[in-house]
């Protein structure tokens, strides 16, 4: 949480024409982490052996920090191969396959990740590690894991998201 909060700059989105600040899309505060840090190298490879997939398919790994108040309303983690961003992303590593998440503390109160297609919320819970698929068996984006991160109510919310790709990063 400290390398978090030494970091941390206001959290953005992929769509470049979103303000996500201004409009209260996403509000929390996120870093990544530096790469050789002994620390961040011994988390990724534990995900990486525990998903099973080398790091070479693997994005860096991001910490995020929400406070009371901050949220990241509903979205979805994989690609829209429809959007302008996709072409350089389908050439780098394609599309995102799995989203692994790691909860850092408890909120007092507030912080879910809530899927609100799938009808569940997920409460914050010091070391559980939260795994989901964002594809179909087919390949094709998996609409279900609409997510979002719940506003915190009270205290603040630490989580470390590693995304992974269909095929090697370039």
């Amino acid at each position: 949480m400290a390398l978090i909060d030494a970091d941390a700059e206001p959290s953005k989105v992929y769509d470049p024409g979103v303000d996500n600040q201004q409009e209260g899309f996403r509000t929390s505060y996120s870093c990544y982490f530096k790469q050789f840090d002994p620390i961040i190298t011994k988390i990724e490879t534990r995900l990486n052996n525990v998903m099973g997939i080398p790091s070479s398919y693997a994005e860096s790994m991001q910490g995020q920090r929400y406070l009371v108040g901050q949220q990241f309303k509903p979205h979805q983690d994989f690609f829209h191969t429809d959007q302008d961003y996709w072409e350089k992303e389908r050439n780098s590593g394609g599309q995102r396959t799995w989203t692994a998440m790691i909860f850092l503390n408890e909120p007092e109160q507030g912080g879910h990740t809530d899927f609100p297609t799938l009808g569940f919320s997920i409460k914050p819970r010091v070391g559980m590690l939260l795994i989901w698929n964002n594809m179909k068996l087919d390949g094709t984006p998996n609409y279900s894991t609409l997510h979002a991160g719940m506003p915190v109510l009270e205290g603040a919310k630490y989580i470390i998201t590693k995304w992974y790709r269909q095929n090697e990063r370039t």
